[in-house]
């Protein structure tokens, strides 16, 4: 009976941690009305990284990575940057040349590391 209740206590607490884990979301697609969300720590730090810019090209690496080349608002130089493929796909529909905004979210202020950007604002 003893073990019942751990397991119990362990399913609630991984149940619970996934309940309030923030999530990363995924592209919105090619709809314009969607907006990325913008989540915070308690410490109200900011737990995504956000670039803005001119959409200029779509690319796969060589290790199959996908990418997006934008032109920041006010550079001089284009940048490209990791997405996820859904964000790809999303950015396949979109015309060159259009403004985007492209998110990649973190779990932790404090890590310094951000994945590939996940969502994308059209």
């Amino acid at each position: 009976m003893r073990w019942v209740h751990a397991a119990c206590a362990v399913v609630v607490v991984v149940v619970l941690q996934q309940c309030l884990a923030p999530v990363a979301p995924t592209a919105p697609g090619s709809s314009p009305s969607q907006r990325c969300v913008r989540p915070t720590d308690t410490q109200g730090q900011q737990l995504y990284e956000a670039v803005h810019g001119e959409l200029v090209d779509r690319q796969i690496d060589q290790g199959g990575g996908y990418l997006v080349v934008i032109k920041p608002a006010g550079a001089a130089a284009n940048q490209s940057v990791v997405v996820t493929r859904d964000v790809f796909e999303a950015v396949g529909a979109v015309q060159r040349s259009r403004m985007i905004t492209l998110f990649a979210y973190i779990r932790s202020g404090v890590s310094g590391a951000f994945p590939p950007f996940s969502c994308v604002e059209l």
